[in-house]
């Protein structure tokens, strides 16, 4: 990453005991700067793992001086198939 040029949005969640997902779904330009849409997917209460995850998703994107703002809705990352 070339920064300064570009610039990266992370989106983080913290250890999880099992398979989950974070995922950035949109970055769009809103009145008063960057709105960022996430997806947070912990796993659901019912899973038994072996391993754990912390999940990341990162995007770089042209340089802004704009603030971001991030918004998150939960879902769950069902166990298995």
């Amino acid at each position: 990453v070339d920064f300064d040029r570009d610039m990266v949005i992370a989106a983080a969640m913290a250890t999880q005991s099992c398979v989950s997902k974070v995922t950035i779904r949109s970055i769009t330009r809103s009145g008063d700067g960057l709105a960022v849409d996430l997806l947070e997917e912990p796993p659901a209460p019912n899973c038994i793992c072996i391993t754990s995850a912390r999940p990341i998703h990162i995007v770089k994107l042209a340089q802004q001086a704009e603030p971001v703002r991030f918004t998150a809705e939960q879902g769950v990352t069902r166990c298995g198939s």
